[in-house]
């Protein structure tokens, strides 16, 4: 099963990325439309906002592999997990996933011309 650490790691991450959209938002609303484009703070913000989407993207990735390999028959009762962690396992990834879509669509819906183009 995937570590605590991880899940402490990857709930950081989620927190980060909130602190990190709500820049971007504020940077938005006080940089001129006019000078969206060309603003080094914007360009940075959203920067700094795709690479963490990015990694908590690769994270949750990750976390889907390792539940998905314990929930295959028989193999979480072989290693001694019960169950209900992999169902708490599977509601944490779901809502990991979650809240990565709600950032996406959220920044998305802010951009200025310049686009926003992170994978996912």
């Amino acid at each position: 099963m995937v570590p605590l650490l991880t899940l402490s790691e990857v709930e950081t991450s989620l927190q980060h990325l909130t602190t990190l959209n709500s820049s971007y938002a504020r940077i938005l609303r006080t940089v001129p439309q006019a000078s969206h484009s060309t603003s080094e703070e914007l360009s940075y913000a959203l920067a700094e906002l795709k690479a963490t989407l990015a990694s908590i993207e690769l994270d949750a990735d990750e976390l889907d592999e390792a539940v998905q390999a314990v929930s295959e028959p028989g193999v979480a009762a072989r290693l001694g997990i019960a169950p209900a962690e992999v169902a708490e396992r599977r509601a944490f990834l779901d809502r990991v996933k979650r809240e990565i879509g709600v950032s996406v669509e959220s920044a998305g819906q802010r951009t200025p011309a310049a686009g926003w183009g992170c994978g996912g």
